[in-house]
């Protein structure tokens, strides 16, 4: 089984799959991991909905939405009423009313089968494993387990992956670097990289290294992940501080500096949005072009402590001309894909295959 996401939106060849462990209360104070990534799926969900469905980021309007919905439906719509405010905040939405609205929005399915909570679930077993040999057995017994249990499963992710039809090799990096844009699609392909140990994907992780930080803020920056941020912060600095994850060039040590730097960076987008008068998806792609893309002997950027001033400058004649290459090779790129052999199909991936046509379902 093939487990797919599409770099282009508009072109879904294929659904991926993710393998979510059931939560519980209890798991969730013994696993916090596990709880955050479950509230992190549902508030893109929700956010997808959002956006789908053109409402206001409003709960009062999300939820005069929802009660109308689940009356189209004929579902009872008695509950609380802050059902639908909860969903906002990281309550997945009941299987029924999921797969209804996976049909309305198909884009909604997409976010559920996205392969980046199969990664991030995966990561964190292979943590909660460590930390449970770590208080049952002697340091020298981890040391003699530590390949089998950590470095084979995260190589195995690496290993998986297929950028098209081919394998992830060090010859990558073009590629890796159209996956690196900052769209949160994408993060389940950086995460494996950078959790992976064996030498063979040394170059790739060398190269991600020194960008993975911006990157990572870029993504934090899309409307996708609106309320999730800090969540996903502290799922990869976790993972980060238990070694499942490559250490990466000026990682915030702390949530208070990720917010400061995440804030900065949201002012040097305003700045150059205005000083372009570009919209905020170029002015992205051209931070992304600045930093990351065409400009591989410069140090890499992260930082921005010097406020929104500290953007690269650049000409209204070389931002043109970047944007206009961009668009140019992402014509070319139209239909990119990667994806993860072997990722088992999740019950509630199940549940909605019966709402989509043969075409989407390998």
């Amino acid at each position: 089984m093939l487990a797919w996401t599409c770099c282009n939106k508009t072109n879904i060849h294929v659904v991926p799959s993710m393998n979510a462990p059931k939560s519980g209360a209890n798991s969730q104070k013994k696993r916090p991991i596990r709880h955050s990534i479950n509230r992190i799926r549902a508030i893109v969900f929700t956010n997808g909905l959002i956006s789908a469905a053109k409402l206001k980021r409003d709960p009062s309007v999300l939820m005069l939405w929802g009660q109308n919905f689940e009356q189209e439906l004929g579902l009872t719509c008695d509950e609380l009423r802050n059902k639908w405010v909860g969903f906002l905040c990281g309550v997945l939405v009941e299987s029924r009313l999921r797969a209804a609205l996976c049909k309305r929005f198909i884009l909604l399915a997409v976010i559920l089968i996205n392969p980046l909570w199969t990664v991030l679930f995966r990561l964190e077993a292979v943590a909660h494993k460590l930390e449970k040999k770590a208080r049952n057995h002697p340091d020298s017994v981890i040391q003699r387990k530590l390949t089998k249990n950590v470095c084979h499963p995260l190589d195995m992710l690496a290993y998986s992956i297929r950028l098209g039809d081919q394998p992830l090799t060090e010859r990558s990096i073009r590629s890796l670097q159209w996956f690196s844009q900052g769209h949160w699609q994408s993060l389940a392909l950086l995460l494996a990289i950078l959790a992976s140990r064996f030498v063979h994907f040394e170059t790739l992780r060398i190269w991600l290294r020194r960008r993975f930080t911006l990157i990572f803020l870029l993504t934090c920056l899309r409307p996708e992940l609106q309320g999730a941020t800090r969540l996903l912060f502290q799922v990869v600095d976790g993972l980060m501080r238990q070694h499942l994850l490559d250490p990466v060039s000026a990682w915030p040590s702390s949530l208070r500096q990720f917010k400061r730097r995440l804030k900065l960076l949201r002012q040097v987008v305003r700045r150059l949005q205005r000083q372009y008068r570009i919209s905020e998806k170029d002015t992205l792609t051209l931070i992304h072009a600045l930093y990351i893309d065409w400009n591989g002997r410069r140090s890499v950027v992260n930082e921005f402590n010097k406020g929104p001033t500290a953007a690269y400058p650049a000409s209204a004649y070389e931002v043109a001309r970047i944007l206009k290459r961009h668009h140019r090779r992402m014509y070319g790129k139209k239909g990119a894909f990667f994806g993860f052999a072997g990722l088992p199909i999740d019950p509630k991936v199940e549940q909605l295959s019966k709402h989509f046509s043969s075409a989407f379902l390998i």
